[in-house]
């Protein structure tokens, strides 16, 4: 099967898309100055924050709040938020900070400018092998991980799977996340098609440990062949080769490379490898790899910021976002105004002044009034300074000699002389 992005419905995904283009949100969310976007998804888009006194750049993951309107949708972005709180790992995105105002939540994520693995695989075709065993060591790290403490990811793929600056991996996208308790099984169906494992399509109740080892081994496999697995498209065809475990080997590729492969992608659950088989294979053994350190800047949201984060449904513009200290590019000005008041309660709907100031800087032709200019503080006391202001009359001060000291007249004096 052709390696391509899992998308459900292409005319669905393309609305999707254009809506989030067009979110309604400031440049500027508490301490963080909101940048170009990186990219959009289904329900978010991601946007560069920077921190305005560390200047310190991070990932702002942007969400409507009218794209979770159900209990449900509510409960799965809580639990999303509460499990990537609990995570500081190396080869995992960390979580920063937590923001929202009227309109959206903000998420303060670990920057990964690498991008991700689909496009690292589109661009190489595929990858070398001592790649390969340097990623899937860091892959069956973070895994481990979030494995010992119970939490199952459920929705690998190469899309959420990042590369930091230097390369190293970074999973995300912890939105199907599950705690597990006490090794329980569990019969929600979740995942990407290509991706989910064969007791996830039968329906039955699973293990999600072990059904993450086989999404992990549909990424490895795509990384050695720059293709998928799979050769149907139908999704009924498609589900039968999963079921049945009908993959096509790898070529060219070496004898330890295939057999890591073939453990992992077993269609019986019991003979499926394990993280520990995996490290312990001799694919892995052959070249020693240095763990990544952790940032020097430790992710830390306290449990007390989450849970008042989630128990304010709704709060004022003033206690996280000021709004009329927001600056709004020149453009989208009228979009921000129209879609305001849609969106936002006429109760709490904030004053924009930029709205006047589009129009003073198109009427009196300031310097910085562009297309593309965004408005600064600075802007606004300059257009204020030369800017026509009607005089004010002042009264006549009225002085008035003092008697205290008077001086002596010319003559007087020189005739003393």
């Amino acid at each position: 099967m052709k390696f391509f992005r899992n998308n459900y419905n292409h005319r669905s995904s393309k609305k999707v898309v254009h809506f989030m283009e067009n979110i309604v949100c400031p440049l500027k969310i508490g301490p963080y100055k909101l940048s170009h976007t990186l990219g959009h998804g289904a329900f978010a888009t991601v946007k560069i924050a920077i921190h305005t006194f560390t200047l310190r750049e991070y990932a702002c993951k942007i969400i409507p709040k009218q794209r979770i309107t159900t209990d449900k949708g509510r409960i799965l972005f809580e639990r999303e938020i509460r499990i990537t709180q609990q995570i500081n790992h190396p080869n995992i995105v960390g979580l920063y900070d937590l923001l929202q105002d009227s309109l959206n939540y903000y998420v303060i994520l670990e920057l990964c400018p690498g991008g991700d693995m689909f496009q690292l695989i589109v661009q190489e075709k595929k990858l070398n092998e001592n790649l390969i065993r340097y990623y899937l060591f860091q892959l069956i790290d973070g895994l481990k991980y979030l494995h010992d403490r119970n939490i199952s990811h459920r929705d690998l793929k190469p899309e959420n799977i990042m590369l930091d600056k230097d390369k190293n991996i970074k999973i995300t996208d912890f939105g199907f996340a599950k705690l597990i308790k006490n090794e329980s099984l569990t019969e929600t169906s979740c995942g990407s098609p290509c991706y989910v494992s064969p007791e996830v399509i039968c329906g039955k109740k699973y293990n999600p440990k072990i059904s993450d080892m086989w999404s992990l081994c549909v990424i490895l496999y795509a990384m050695a062949s720059g293709q998928l697995p799979w050769t149907k498209i139908n999704k009924t065809q498609l589900f039968h080769e999963i079921r049945n475990g009908l993959y096509q080997p790898l070529k060219s590729s070496s004898p330890e490379l295939a057999q890591v492969v073939h453990g992992l992608m077993s269609v019986s659950t019991e003979k499926r490898w394990n993280e520990m088989d995996v490290l312990n294979s001799n694919f892995l053994k052959k070249v020693s790899i240095i763990r990544p350190v952790l940032s020097v800047e430790v992710p830390f949201v306290s449990v007390k910021k989450l849970d008042r984060f989630f128990e304010t449904d709704k709060i004022d513009y003033n206690t996280v976002t000021q709004y009329n200290d927001v600056f709004i590019s020149s453009t989208n000005l009228t979009t921000f105004n129209k879609t305001a008041k849609h969106l936002m309660p006429s109760s709490n709907q904030p004053t924009c002044r930029n709205m006047s100031l589009k129009n003073c800087l198109s009427q009196y032709q300031h310097p910085n009034a562009t297309a593309s200019a965004e408005i600064t503080k600075a802007d606004i006391e300059l257009l204020i300074q030369s800017c026509p202001l009607p005089r004010v009359k002042k009264k006549q001060r009225i002085v008035r000699p003092t008697t205290k000291y008077r001086p002596k007249p010319i003559l007087n004096r020189v005739k003393l002389l």
